[in-house]
């Protein structure tokens, strides 16, 4: 396995994006000890254990700020809105200390509250967008015209962040 890449799911929950769920290359990290991660951990400060030189790093940051007491927050958490803008920009920081020069990011992001542009530029110090795809367009609730889009993105490891 010496040649295979190493991956590093910073926000794995319930591993809703895996088809297999148990990948040996990967080590999965969530905050949540009930989503049973090989590491319980926040992804701003990932501990020694953790590791470094991974080849590619996913992220799927939580993208809008629901109630506290929604479902959405039953199953994901709740967070405010600046508290997502803190876990993206001090992920994507911690993210590029771990992963290997040349390193790849697969990034999910909803726009619904905050755009794909705001959020490229949060992770803009540390991270290169190289291509992406809108996976699913959605009319907002209890809207007639507003839309939001979910986005996939690869992302380049900086060399060197522009602090």
């Amino acid at each position: 396995m010496n040649n295979l890449p190493r991956i590093l799911d910073l926000s794995a929950g319930n591993r809703a994006m895996w088809y297999d769920k148990s990948c040996p290359l990967t080590v999965f990290i969530d905050i949540r000890p009930e989503m049973k991660p090989d590491f319980v951990a926040d992804s701003r400060n990932l501990p020694p254990e953790v590791g470094n030189d991974y080849d590619l790093i996913i992220f799927d940051p939580p993208h809008t700020n629901v109630s506290a007491t929604s479902n959405m927050a039953k199953a994901y958490g709740h967070l405010t809105g600046a508290e997502i803008v803190d876990l993206v920009r001090e992920t994507a920081k911690e993210a590029h200390r771990v992963c290997r020069p040349g390193g790849l990011m697969i990034f999910k992001w909803n726009d619904r509250d905050r755009s794909l542009k705001s959020v490229l530029e949060m992770l803009n110090p540390y991270w290169h967008p190289l291509f992406g795809q809108i996976s699913a367009t959605r009319r907002r609730r209890n809207s007639s015209d507003k839309m939001s889009s979910t986005y996939w993105i690869t992302l380049l490891r900086r060399e060197q962040a522009d602090e």
